[in-house]
């Protein structure tokens, strides 16, 4: 899988949200840069980003990012809090 279809995926996976870049760096609790960023994949998220935003759409992280060396489980973060 390219890393243009990982971007994609993230686009995807938050319009089936039915959010706006907006709404999901809210609900992340990251930047909107940085939601614009991972879209068109400016740069390598961090354990942390990745888990936000997981957690902010309501999945896996590695169900956007498989080739993570050790996936968070956005369940797990969430039982933790």
């Amino acid at each position: 899988m390219s890393i243009q279809k990982y971007q994609n995926r993230i686009r995807e996976f938050r319009k089936r949200q039915g959010m706006k870049q907006v709404e999901l760096a809210i609900a992340s609790g990251l930047s909107l840069a940085t939601i614009n960023r991972l879209e068109v994949w400016h740069f390598h998220p961090s354990d942390g980003s990745v888990q936000a935003l997981a957690s902010a759409l309501n999945i896996e992280p590695d169900e956007i990012f498989p080739f993570l060396e050790k996936p968070i489980s956005a369940k797990t973060a969430r039982a933790k809090e």
